[in-house]
């Protein structure tokens, strides 16, 4: 997905936010990685990662790589309260999470009510390593990880799992 754009705009910029900023290059370098990491991390095809996070380059990167490697990303809209976001990680399925700081404390606390969803978890990622919480991984540190940038073997589709409104009872997962 990212190889054909990463070949013609090389260094373009990508990705732009109050963080930086990545090229073309650097983007499919940077999804490359995550796919190993996420393969590493035992996230199989079918999956669902949860992304409870703000507009950052770290989920675009996350969402593309969820794309290459086969799984599901759920975006959770991160004005849920720790209740709502534990029964969307419950009711997902999620074996994985990417939170930021703004928003770690009650990605904490949602996974301490819903146990199950916790013990099921085999990637916790935190975007900002200035508040990362225990148990979590630092994204940088989890691309840095994986030397290898080339283009991962045997890539599958993933896509998004939206969560309904739940205007007639509890939100539903609609892939």
């Amino acid at each position: 997905m990212t190889a054909r754009a990463a070949r013609r705009l090389a260094d373009a910029p990508a990705l732009i936010d109050e963080h930086g900023q990545c090229s073309w290059a650097e983007l499919d370098a940077r999804v490359n990685r995550l796919v190993r990491a996420l393969r590493a991390a035992g996230l199989q095809p079918g999956e669902r990662i949860a992304l409870f996070a703000g507009n950052r380059r770290g989920v675009f990167e996350l969402m593309a790589a969820a794309i290459h490697c086969g799984l599901f990303y759920v975006p959770i809209n991160w004005h849920f309260s720790v209740d709502e976001l534990a029964y969307v990680l419950a009711d997902s399925g999620a074996v994985g999470v990417l939170t930021d700081s703004q928003f770690a404390a009650t990605a904490a606390a949602a996974l301490q009510r819903s146990p199950a969803a916790g013990a099921r978890l085999r990637a916790c990622i935190a975007l900002a390593p200035d508040v990362c919480p225990a148990g979590f991984t630092d994204f940088e540190a989890l691309i840095a990880a994986q030397p290898d940038a080339s283009e991962p073997a045997d890539q599958q589709a993933g896509g998004p799992m939206f969560y309904t409104s739940g205007t007639t009872g509890r939100p539903k997962g609609v892939r």
